[in-house]
């Protein structure tokens, strides 16, 4: 893409300068959320979120490691892999069909294990990082690989199908899938793309003014889609994706946005928590949770109030109406929490980046529990 004012033959110095910020914010995020030091981008902890599974809940208790855990006692009743555990984190959050539960390392080993005693139907090693999570649709499961590829799994054998999508494109956030397509954000170029997810046709693509390390959210006929340029895009997918409204922020839009009852609820790594009209893309309120803070855990409704987690422990719970601060818990953590809580009824689940399971009552003013965690029968 060149400037209209760029003489030809000339690289525009506008382009220079977008590219520089992409490579910027990508560089950015990863010292934000992986730390600073070599050894930590090197050896990630992962943001993988609990998953329910009839009450008890499937997380990762060490780096590399998952469990079926009973949060009223702590108990573990099995882990994966529960020998020679890898050391490769998980950020992808498990998917719980039935009896099946299908995991994805950041190494790209994709396994299938059972939900009730962990064994394993079958693994496969895409030679990629993946860092979003998978979408399964019927006995498809749809993987976006950290270097660009979608790759297409048979979820019932494990089989590795044809690779749907390859591009040079980063995807960092978790795709969307709707009526036999698949909607792909990137963390390089800025564009979202509508792919036919049987043929891997592209349906159409857009780009907007910033690359994208967010959850896309599907909602009816709206595509949100949060970015680096501090905005929070809606666009229309049955209209080539045209953007219905940008949102201005104060920050970048990481967490994966919430939609209820016509309002859009976003929150920002500056520690605002927007309240958008779905429609229109006006402001109906924002909160500012104060100093230092960050949310990369998406918001949640529980107990009829907004809950938003602050990646230092901070949990804030918000009148879905005014924004007005119903309850405030401060909790102590070891680890940040980046991952995207998990609501059971009244209760939600939060994981820290030290796997530190926390339950947090949104029914009792947020009294929290660190479950403490222990082996099967004891």
């Amino acid at each position: 893409m060149k400037h209209p004012d760029a003489s030809p033959g000339r690289t525009s110095t506008v382009f220079h300068v977008k590219h520089r910020r992409r490579l910027l914010a990508g560089a950015l995020l990863s010292v934000a959320l992986f730390g600073t030091a070599c050894a930590n981008i090197q050896r990630p902890e992962g943001w993988a979120a609990p998953a329910d599974v009839d009450g008890d809940v499937l997380v990762q208790t060490s780096t590399g490691q998952v469990s079926l855990v009973d949060p009223a006692s702590g108990s573990i009743a099995w882990s994966f892999p529960n020998e020679d555990k890898r050391d490769h984190a998980f950020y992808a959050t498990p998917i719980v069909d039935g009896d099946a539960a299908y995991l994805a390392d950041y190494a790209g080993r994709i396994a299938r294990v059972s939900v009730t005693d962990a064994s394993e139907a079958w693994a496969v090693d895409l030679g990629a990082h993946v860092v979003a999570t998978p979408i399964l649709d019927g006995d498809t499961l749809y993987v976006a690989t950290a270097d660009g590829r979608i790759v297409l799994i048979d979820a019932a054998t494990g089989t590795v199908g044809e690779t749907l999508r390859t591009s040079d494109r980063r995807i960092w956030g978790s795709p969307a899938f709707q009526g036999g397509t698949l909607y792909i954000g990137d963390l390089d170029n800025g564009t979202t793309v509508a792919i036919d997810a049987t043929s891997g046709d592209v349906v159409w693509e857009q780009e907007i003014s910033g690359p994208s390390a967010a959850d896309l959210l599907l909602d009816g006929d709206l595509l949100i889609v949060g970015a680096f340029d501090q905005h929070l895009h809606a666009l229309e997918v049955a209209n080539g994706g045209q953007e219905r409204w940008a949102f201005p922020g104060d920050g970048w839009f990481l967490a994966r946005p919430l939609v209820s009852d016509g309002i859009v609820y976003a929150a920002t790594m500056n520690g605002v928590v927007y309240a958008i009209d779905r429609a229109t893309g006006a402001e109906v309120w924002s909160f500012v949770a104060g100093e230092d803070a960050e949310f990369r855990a998406a918001p949640v409704i529980a107990a009829g109030h907004l809950i938003a987690i602050a990646r230092d422990g901070r949990v804030f719970a918000l009148d879905l109406q005014s924004g007005d601060v119903a309850w405030q818990q401060d909790a102590t953590l070891e680890g940040n929490v980046n991952a995207n809580p998990t609501v059971v009824d009244s209760d939600i689940y939060l994981v820290t980046s030290r796997h530190e399971l926390v339950r947090v009552d949104a029914s009792s003013n947020g009294a929290f529990q660190t479950v403490p965690l222990a082996a099967a029968g004891q």
